[in-house]
């Protein structure tokens, strides 16, 4: 049983910084996939031709799964790669250089005694040089957002997702929906929402924590989490929202338009609709046309698959998007689920 907390900030501690291993090149567009509980925390990078970057090793012999985002959070031009450990192992975040895969910062998120395993995201929050690092409880605490500065670490938002009483966990992310200065950030409920049974997507102004909107993926029959990520998928200009059901829901992908909240488009991974691992998402420009590409990643029980999706060219947004790549993550005998970034 996960014991429940109240998150507040713990103070930050350093570990010794250990360089890693990696392979030499030149691109800067890239993605990155991590294994789900039961495999040590070894991160593929590939280059967005899917040729393997570098391999990142984070909290060596821990087999709780980890979670990965991605954001240049020194503001070298490369997309850093943020670790965060699932439940079991406390709010450990690791940041590792996306151009040559060394070890760049640790620290702790929340009390070292949390054990409910960390959300991340990156997000440009008190910065347009280098993005922040966006964290949130996966389960057993209150939906407590936490943005530490990207370079000093020092915690400059915190704040209260939803109701204190919900304590299912969050997903976060971060997009420009509004063309500000400054990301927003988003935040869904990663299991079924306590007052009605279907989970929300909230949507918040980084700068006061004011809410812009609230909505519901899915239908109303919809009673599990909400896999998140944002980017600008449509290419107006605005950062769109992404999301997937998690685990033993079909793999549904919705794509809702970030400025005013209007479903773009809805489709399912993995070739069909009976798959019900749910499906696990992130959002990145891997083509370099200022659309981002839709990766989706397999949860448990099945070959940990992962579809690239080129982001939608044509308004009003009438065909699902083009199928780009799609490849058998670690071995295919490997059944606990991965997580892309």
């Amino acid at each position: 049983m996960i014991e429940s907390f109240s998150l507040r900030s713990a103070q930050l501690r350093l570990e010794p910084l250990e360089q890693r291993v990696v392979l030499t090149t030149t691109s800067k567009l890239m993605y990155a996939i991590a294994p789900g509980f039961g495999s040590a925390a070894n991160i593929n990078v590939y280059n967005a031709d899917g040729s393997l970057r570098f391999i990142i090793k984070a909290f060596p012999g821990f087999l709780g799964g980890v979670q990965v985002a991605s954001g240049d959070v020194n503001g070298d031009g490369y997309q850093d790669l943020i670790v965060a450990a699932e439940v079991g192992a406390g709010p450990h975040i690791q940041v590792f250089d996306g151009n040559n895969g060394s070890m760049i910062r640790n620290f702790f998120a929340y009390d070292p005694n949390f054990m409910g395993g960390i959300s991340i995201a990156a997000g440009h929050i008190s910065s347009n040089v280098y993005e922040d690092i966006i964290t949130g409880p996966l389960s057993g605490a209150d939906p407590h957002v936490e943005v530490f500065n990207g370079i000093t670490n020092q915690l400059v938002r915190s704040f209260d997702a939803f109701s204190p009483s919900y304590r299912g966990g969050i997903y976060v992310a971060a997009g420009n929906t509004q063309t500000q200065l400054n990301d927003d950030i988003i935040v869904s409920m990663a299991s079924s929402n306590p007052s009605t049974g279907n989970p929300l997507v909230n949507i918040f102004n980084s700068q006061t924590s004011a809410l812009i909107r609230s909505f519901q993926p899915y239908s109303s029959s919809y009673y599990g989490g909400i896999y998140l990520a944002s980017a600008d998928v449509s290419g107006d200009g605005y950062a769109d929202i992404v999301t997937g059901p998690t685990d033993g829901a079909p793999a549904n992908v919705e794509i809702f338009n970030g400025f005013n909240g209007q479903l773009i488009k809805s489709f399912y991974a993995f070739g069909n609709s009976n798959s019900t691992t749910g499906a696990r998402v992130a959002a990145s420009d891997l083509q370099g046309n200022l659309r981002a590409d839709i990766i989706v990643a397999t949860g448990p029980t099945r070959t940990p698959i992962v579809d690239i999706f080129q982001g939608i060219s044509v308004s009003p947004f009438l065909q699902t998007p083009l199928f780009y790549q799609q490849y058998t993550a670690f071995s295919s005998d490997y059944f606990n689920g991965i997580y892309v970034a």
